[in-house]
């Protein structure tokens, strides 16, 4: 209802793991995923109202990563765009698509938008976020087998590195937030077990995902590439325990049973 202005909060969602700009971001990068796949299996042999549901499929994930000014997101989203037409990125079809696409969005995203990314490691925002990263390191690296307790960022941060604190909160206290990484969140919270175990977990579940057949594959891509979306993003949100990659993790593999009931 704003037109695309900016806001410093970008669009909030319902409470809970929508509600912030960022984390809402990052589920509509798996919703585009998803539309993405289904768009291409389904939209020809389909009628006029189910070629419109297919096309707000694309179309409302993709001005909500846009209207969210969340810049972790809009990269996955970027780098997702691409990689998903890698094999034919220098086809005409696919070069004016894109460029189209680009376009559109340029139009789309306000000044204030554009100049955070000008601004990306400069502005205060991204130095905060740099100083935890840069501490979270440390804290693993001094921790190296627990981390520093579960959820135990912002009270160790807070007391061992006050001075890097750039913010005061509502009461006027400088204290830390999470991460915003989500391989740092987990690396504090469990150490390098717990980190080496979560990546363990995300490279097995897109490794293992198999080829399946009709519906089934579709699916398959458009889960696996949000779980990609979901990757990149965390590198700049806290949401290493969000349902986002659980649920998808789930999904793929129950595609896979299915594909084998389906076979017998």
């Amino acid at each position: 209802m704003r037109g695309f202005s900016f806001t410093s909060w970008g669009l909030m969602g319902p409470p809970g793991y929508f509600q912030n700009s960022g984390e809402l971001a990052i589920q509509m990068v798996i919703m585009f995923c998803l539309s993405y796949f289904l768009i291409q299996r389904h939209f020809k042999g389909s009628g006029f109202i189910e070629k419109s549901l297919l096309i707000l499929g694309i179309v409302t994930p993709v001005t909500t990563i846009m209207g969210a000014s969340s810049r972790g997101s809009q990269i996955a989203f970027a780098f997702i765009i691409v990689m998903m037409n890698l094999k034919r990125i220098f086809k005409i079809k696919t070069i004016l698509l894109i460029a189209g696409f680009a376009l559109a969005i340029s139009v789309l995203i306000p000044e204030e938008q554009k100049d955070r990314f000008t601004d990306m490691g400069e502005d205060r925002t991204s130095q905060q976020r740099l100083l935890y990263w840069e501490h979270g390191i440390e804290m693993i690296k001094g921790h190296p087998w627990t981390g520093v307790g579960y959820f135990n960022f912002i009270p160790y941060f807070s007391d061992f590195y006050p001075e890097d604190v750039l913010f005061v909160n509502p009461k006027g206290e400088r204290v830390a937030e999470l991460p915003h990484n989500i391989l740092i969140q987990v690396g504090t919270d469990a150490g390098y077990p717990g980190l080496i175990f979560y990546l363990f977990f995300v490279a097995s579940v897109l490794n293992r995902a198999r080829k399946v057949d009709g519906d089934l594959a579709y699916l398959n891509k458009g889960f696996l590439w949000g779980i990609v979306g979901f990757f990149l993003a965390g590198q700049f949100v806290t949401v290493a325990y969000y349902p986002f990659l659980w649920i998808s993790s789930a999904i793929l593999n129950s595609s896979d049973k299915i594909h084998v009931g389906l076979k017998k």
